[in-house]
């Protein structure tokens, strides 16, 4: 898989994460859900943003909704629009203003940087000679993510692929990884999804020390435990 590839579904897969994150965190959680520190703000953004995409696709699927690449991206400029629109209302003339970074203070955002860097370049060394991801169930993986990137919507059974068997295997994870490919427009070829399956699993596994780190800040209130 090439590099550029790979970190492109990384950045397509991330924004799909946190300006939803950030949005909802924002205009709902008010200042008790938005942690002072940089790297528990990007976990809690991520892990609401993670949540937000299986919720919309049932909730548009109940309606009769079906997503395409042309909604999806629609759908996103105007997250990014609302983010943009939220961020300049609490940083209008008058507004409480963000203290400015310490030096003592940089400590835990280099730390963090430099943990992430590593742990990018761990997870692009474990599939850079790969073409499909080789795990036992990614097939059926893909399968789902190909269901769902075909019809929009949640579907009942695995027909074409599988005429007749019910739909019932878990799908949260795979409505992140639709989006994406409509995103980035590889829907189209079963290779091309496969492919976005493999770099999103990654992301998600790099993503975990982050959100691990944010758990262990909430529960010991220690950034030094984070």
């Amino acid at each position: 898989m090439a590099a550029a590839e790979f970190f492109l579904v990384w950045g397509i897969a991330l924004t799909l994460l946190l300006i939803p994150g950030a949005v909802l965190v924002r205009a709902l959680g008010g200042r008790s859900l938005r942690p002072q520190d940089p790297v528990s703000a990007c976990a809690l953004r991520a892990a609401v943003g993670l949540a937000f995409w299986p919720v919309l696709f049932l909730l548009t699927t109940s309606i009769g909704w079906r997503w395409s690449p042309a909604s999806a991206r629609a759908l996103v400029a105007a997250l990014a629009l609302s983010w943009i629109a939220l961020a300049a209302a609490a940083h209008r003339p008058g507004s409480r203003r963000l203290r400015p970074w310490r030096r003592d203070g940089l400590a835990l955002p280099l730390a963090a940087a430099a943990v992430l860097a590593l742990i990018a370049a761990t997870r692009w060394e474990q599939v850079r000679r790969l073409a499909l991801p080789p795990w036992v169930d990614s097939v059926h993986h893909t399968l789902v993510v190909r269901l769902l990137a075909a019809q929009g919507t949640l579907p009942e059974t695995f027909a074409p692929f599988v005429p007749g068997a019910p739909f019932d295997y878990h799908w949260g994870w795979h409505t992140v990884v639709a989006f994406t490919a409509w995103i980035r427009g590889g829907t189209s070829s079963p290779l091309d999804v496969a492919r976005v399956v493999l770099a999103s699993g990654q992301l998600l596994n790099a993503l975990v020390p982050v959100l691990v780190g944010f758990a262990a800040v909430a529960l010991f209130r220690s950034r030094i435990a984070g």
